[in-house]
């Protein structure tokens, strides 16, 4: 084998792990317990209400630890949490080509739904936000937070409401050797549910609500 191409096949290959959403590795050096409470639509906060758009539904979860074995620091950042469309029939090519343009590399990426960054939802229910944390190597950390993620609504053509399946998108690293975070698992810790509440208002969901 080419000296140089078996340098960078490792290299390649945690990219595509990243670019698939690839996260069944059960020996991975991080894991993340997760699981989905329910889905709702709008939630008040002082500047107004917050809603759904009309083809969609936000898919609420709770982060629940981030186990880190990895032989260094793990960054865990919220935003990073996404569900992938794939799940539901789109598209699953790699490459988005343009005439005359050059192939476009992150068009997996632009497909997948991202975890809100919004704190105004914890606010309005009265739960811990999901924040950035660092956690220690050889440690496992208690998260108890929680955010959505707007996914299309139950419909004609559109999935019915589901176990959407988390996935983390690693943090990049140099373009030569791939990405700087180690491999993730999503550990959905209640996996066998088959049905989950739907309330408009994102408040009613059963949450654990921190003291008033």
């Amino acid at each position: 084998m080419n000296l140089r191409l078996s340098y960078l096949l490792p290299c390649f290959g945690l990219l595509t792990a990243a670019l698939s959403g690839c996260t069944d590795n059960s020996a991975a050096p991080v894991s993340i317990d997760y699981h989905q409470i329910g889905f709702c639509n709008t939630y008040a906060t002082p500047d107004g209400v917050r809603a759904s758009k009309p083809d969609e539904v936000y898919v609420v979860y709770k982060i629940e630890a981030v186990n880190n074995t990895h032989n260094e620091d793990f960054t865990f950042l919220p935003n990073r949490l996404y569900i992938d469309p794939a799940e539901w029939g789109a598209s699953q090519m790699p490459w988005a080509s343009k005439p005359g343009e050059m192939q476009d590399f992150y068009a997996i990426r632009n497909r997948r739904h991202f975890m809100s960054n919004d704190a105004s939802f914890a606010q309005a229910t009265g739960v811990r936000l999901l924040e950035p944390s660092v956690i220690s190597h050889d440690s496992k950390k208690n998260i108890t937070g929680y955010s959505f993620i707007a996914a299309p609504a139950a419909g004609k053509d559109r999935p019915v409401e589901r176990n959407f399946k988390l996935s983390y998108e690693p943090q990049e690293g140099d373009a030569n050797w791939g990405h700087v975070d180690p491999p993730v698992v999503m550990n959905n810790t209640n996996a066998a549910e088959t049905a989950w509440p739907h309330h408009d208002n994102c408040q009613d969901l059963a949450l654990d609500r921190l003291p008033s």
